[in-house]
């Protein structure tokens, strides 16, 4: 039996599914350039835009990170706005980890 889909990581994508956002990780900015560039290029390939003007840069505080060290990147060569705080789908994200609800 073939398999279909696409792997990410280590997680198999058996179905097709269309979303509207995107979430990149990292811990090193030259990391999240190389992120942001990776789905500049993929959008490009497959015919859609991403939009600079929604995209927001949300640094995190970590135990390992005690500061927050402010990055510029970049989205199409216009920058990408740095927030403290990102809200969508009624789920508020800021830029500390927290096991308590505020």
């Amino acid at each position: 039996m073939a398999e279909e889909g696409c792997v990410i990581g280590d997680v198999r994508c058996n179905t097709s599914a269309c979303a509207n956002d995107v979430t990149l990780n990292s811990e090193k900015p030259r990391e999240t350039s190389v992120l942001i560039s990776m789905a500049e290029t993929f959008a490009n390939y497959e015919r859609y835009i991403l939009q600079p003007k929604k995209t927001e840069a949300l640094k995190v505080v970590t135990s390992s990170r005690k500061e927050i060290v402010e990055e510029d990147f970049e989205i199409y060569g216009n920058k990408i706005t740095n927030t403290d705080t990102s809200t969508h789908l009624g789920l508020k994200r800021s830029h500390t980890i927290s096991s308590t609800a505020e």
